[in-house]
């Protein structure tokens, strides 16, 4: 999922398989779900709330599950820069 921050270019990255969760900015890999973390596999909360600061830019990535077998359907993916939303999708 492409997305800018400011006037640089962004991606995040969901890895439904792992739950391993990147976002690339500035130059850098931000690793905001690591593979080795327990929360990454089991967690039982439906929303799933990223907020990192990129280049002095407030960054808020909201994902949201569904209720009933949530580990196999798609994920809602909402992303603001600044309080202001620049890229929405759902997907694995």
């Amino acid at each position: 999922m492409r997305f800018e921050i400011g006037s640089e270019p962004a991606s995040f990255v969901y890895h439904g398989m792992t739950g391993r969760t990147d976002l690339v900015a500035g130059g850098r890999l931000i690793e905001l779900q690591k593979l080795t973390s327990l929360g990454t596999h089991y967690s039982l909360g439906l929303v799933k709330t990223f907020e990192v600061e990129v280049d002095g830019h407030r960054v808020e990535i909201q994902m949201t599950r569904k209720r009933w077998l949530a580990g196999f359907r798609d994920v809602d993916v909402v992303i603001a820069v600044e309080g202001v939303e620049v890229a929405r999708a759902s997907g694995r």
